[in-house]
């Protein structure tokens, strides 16, 4: 993620110390993101080196936090592989960094894919419908955040700033449209979803997939939101058409680990249509309101609109 709070290998002595993780041999901000601030850290201890990924928490609140290590934890201890935070000796991963909320996690391998194929599409979709039988016996629950009255706020605000006024209609639609038809979807299946499964949160190796980071958008929706998400990011051309055959994997993927019913079937293009929607307003509103992503000190914080965009286009024409 983004750069936002300067870390030096000195702030953390006692940090190290605390979780048993002898000393410092790294610290390298990563500028890649948008929201958080996290640090490539490799620490040595009786000669042997292992890397972690710290994590600095710009924008959510300290009560919300739990549920992410909660959730982490659960499903690494359901074989899924994700970053579950280290705790200390009495069991706590959160402690404070120059007044804010942090944790360390361990930096899983793999690589994430730019250009992903029929076999990449195919695991992720294997990965997610796995994670979401993982998330049957999952305790925890944490609101929608960005649901209606989200939209419609960002949508009032977006009214007074520069956005083009096309987009401003097109949005004006979208949102009214998901004001009728969100109560069919609200029928379907829910339960906690990773809800930002871009390529860039997931890691391959050897052809599958070896990890899936960032869950700092979890929540309970419904299940193929979670799916939609993910389509809309990895089966998507540069128009905003779908590639079919990467879609057909993508989902053959989900259906061998997930069942899909006829209910399913006939939410899916709204679950496309409310995933791009969402996607759509947050770029908006990182684009044309005041944001704390503007305070970025490394990287590029903003993600281009457009592409939400033209999905859009794509789904209502």
């Amino acid at each position: 993620m983004a750069v936002f709070t300067h870390v030096l290998a000195a702030d953390l002595t006692a940090i190290l110390e605390r979780f048993s993780l002898g000393k410092c041999l790294r610290l390298e901000g990563i500028s890649a993101g948008i929201e958080n601030t996290n640090y490539f850290l490799d620490t040595q201890k009786n000669g042997d080196v292992t890397s972690w990924v710290l994590t600095v928490f710009e924008n959510m609140a300290a009560s919300e936090l739990p549920f992410f290590v909660d959730l982490t934890r659960h499903l690494a201890e359901q074989g899924l592989s994700v970053p579950a935070p280290l705790v200390d000796s009495s069991g706590r991963a959160l402690f404070q960094l120059h007044g804010k909320d942090a944790l360390i996690v361990p930096c899983l391998s793999g690589q994430a894919k730019d250009q992903v194929d029929l076999n990449n599409c195919f695991e992720v979709g294997r990965w997610l419908g796995s994670m979401h039988h993982a998330v049957g016996t999952f305790g925890g629950h944490r609101p929608l955040v960005r649901d209606l009255s989200w939209m419609q706020g960002k949508l009032n605000a977006l009214r007074d700033s520069h956005i083009a006024r096309d987009d401003l209609a097109l949005l004006e639609r979208c949102v009214a449209r998901y004001a009728d038809y969100r109560q069919q979807l609200d029928a379907c299946p829910k339960g906690t979803v990773h809800g930002d499964l871009f390529k860039d949160n997931v890691l391959f190796e050897g052809g599958r997939v070896s990890g899936v980071i960032d869950f700092y958008h979890a929540c309970t929706e419904g299940l193929l939101f979670d799916l939609a998400v993910c389509a809309n990011d990895w089966v998507t051309k540069s128009d905003g058409r779908y590639d079919r055959a990467l879609m057909s994997s993508l989902l053959d993927g989900y259906k061998a680990e997930h069942a899909w019913s006829d209910q399913d079937e006939q939410a899916w293009p709204l679950f496309l249509e409310l995933a791009a929607l969402r996607f759509w307003i947050s770029r908006l509103a990182s684009k044309y309101l005041a944001s704390y992503q503007q305070e970025s000190v490394a990287g590029e914080t903003i993600k281009n609109p457009d592409e939400m965009r033209g999905i859009l286009e794509h789904l209502l024409a």
